[in-house]
């Protein structure tokens, strides 16, 4: 998407006109692009909605609760799990809680937060929330 939007640029520096050939095929990826993005945002709204698991994987959920320790930094940690899982399924005072549906059970990560700080985790199968 950033090389369409360089040429486009460059192009339009240039005063080069564009093809309507570009033109279509720059607007049917951006169209594409944004309907991805908003059945994905939307997907994860209904998710997070019903308390539901999300589509991130269990390999995901433990690569993520390998990636910190106790006692590291709160703020780094928090933004670490989020690129990594997303927004957690559920906060619950200062507890964490992701979880993904694993068979008939649920893998639940829980991160429990201590001041600026992590303070445990664990995951664990548990039936799902």
């Amino acid at each position: 998407m950033r090389l369409i939007a360089l040429v486009f640029a460059l192009t339009a520096c240039s005063g080069a006109a564009e093809t309507p050939a570009t033109d279509t095929a720059t607007k049917d990826t951006a169209a594409a692009d944004t309907a991805a993005k908003t059945d994905t945002a939307a997907a994860a709204d209904t998710a997070a909605a019903a308390g539901t698991a999300s589509a991130v994987t269990v390999d995901q959920l433990k690569e993520a609760e390998a990636s910190f320790m106790a006692f590291d930094p709160w703020a780094a940690t928090e933004t670490k799990l989020k690129e990594k899982l997303g927004d957690a399924n559920k906060v619950e005072g200062d507890a964490h809680i992701w979880f993904v549906k694993d068979g008939d059970a649920c893998q639940v990560l829980t991160v429990q937060k201590q001041g600026d700080m992590v303070g445990t985790k664990a995951l664990e199968a548990k039936a799902c929330p």
